[in-house]
């Protein structure tokens, strides 16, 4: 991983790696500038998500199969 990245910001967006319930993981890249870009969100399913609308707030981790709720697969 290169150093900007393992800082944990990168191209303007922030990202995090956070346990789920202690088992999985979740991974999300949040921008800067939440209210003109999309967030993205990723777990152990391996299904990539970005948020519906511009200015949606990461989410924390969830526990259903596929996408968090305002989020949609990234196709």
């Amino acid at each position: 991983i290169d150093s900007s990245l393992a800082a944990g910001s990168k191209q303007g967006y922030n990202f995090v790696v956070a346990p789920n319930a202690g088992v999985d993981f979740y991974a999300t890249a949040t921008p800067k500038l939440i209210v003109r870009s999309h967030t993205f969100y990723i777990d152990e399913d391996g299904i990539l998500c970005r948020s519906v609308n511009t200015g949606t707030v990461t989410p924390g981790a969830h526990t259903a199969a596929g996408c968090p709720a305002a989020f949609q697969e990234v196709q």
